[in-house]
């Protein structure tokens, strides 16, 4: 028996993923963005949880291993197993939150995200952020991570939860979304920012010149810029970043 919802708000998606608990699996057609606000009042004991990706990225489901298509990701789901990925939360000082399964970022590619085109995105995808990429990259402001071991400067902060990052990259081979750790790359100027976005591209990222990277249970984003969370604009710094806890979720690799 299925039970379809169709939401026409970001309120009733984020109520739905509230009252979830009704059922024995959950799954949420829409990319990744839409899979962040069902997750934001999750109730304490969710149920099975996966994907039906028609995003821009659907990093989510390749995550887990899914076909980019609804129909055959439905047919992987129908036979899958479960796996557990990391769910992490933003904090800012006015006492606000905000859960999310993908990344936050600050400094340059804050200000992509800001900068992207709505229509233009739904036109050409993924390609839309490299167009806004361009015309922000002489754009930042000054960013301080603090983390457990120190504190860095940098002109870009990228922290991720997820193997893949804007798509189909893999900044990590071996990264996996159910670590209970934070990958954590900062990228110390401007200069360095095109270096590190063609080894991203190349599979290589981590050997980037003007590239920091630590893997971390939080970090605290200093800055009074925008930041971006999971694609979309997140408000402005300063905000601590921690895992908040886990989720079920079944993909078509081995469980976990």
């Amino acid at each position: 028996n299925v039970d379809v919802q169709t939401p026409e708000s970001r309120e009733a998606t984020i109520k739905l993923g509230s009252q979830c608990n009704q059922y024995d699996i959950a799954l949420c057609a829409g990319g990744d963005g839409t899979f962040a606000e069902f997750i934001q009042e999750l109730p304490d004991k969710p149920p099975l949880l996966s994907l039906l990706p028609s995003g821009t990225a659907n990093v989510i489901a390749r995550d887990l291993d899914l076909p980019l298509t609804p129909l055959a990701a439905a047919a992987k789901i129908s036979r899958g197993s479960v796996h557990q990925i990391d769910t992490g939360l933003i904090k800012w000082g006015d006492g606000t939150s905000r859960k999310f399964v993908l990344s936050v970022g600050a400094g340059t590619v804050a200000h992509t995200v800001h900068k992207v085109d709505g229509k233009l995105k739904k036109f050409l995808g993924r390609a839309a952020y490299g167009i806004s990429f361009f015309s922000s990259i002489s754009k930042s402001d000054p960013v301080v991570v603090d983390t457990e071991d120190g504190s860095y400067h940098g002109a870009t902060v990228i922290a991720t939860l997820t193997r893949h990052y804007a798509g189909g990259f893999v900044p990590m081979d071996d990264s996996y979304p159910g670590d209970g750790m934070i990958d954590l790359f900062i990228i110390y100027n401007k200069i360095s920012i095109p270096s590190f976005m063609a080894a991203l591209y190349q599979g290589r990222a981590t050997s980037s010149r003007g590239l920091f990277y630590r893997r971390v249970p939080w970090l605290k984003i200093r800055t009074t810029g925008p930041l971006e969370n999971d694609g979309d604009p997140a408000g402005n710094g300063p905000a601590e970043i921690s895992i908040d806890g886990k989720l079920r979720m079944i993909g078509s690799a081995n469980g976990s």
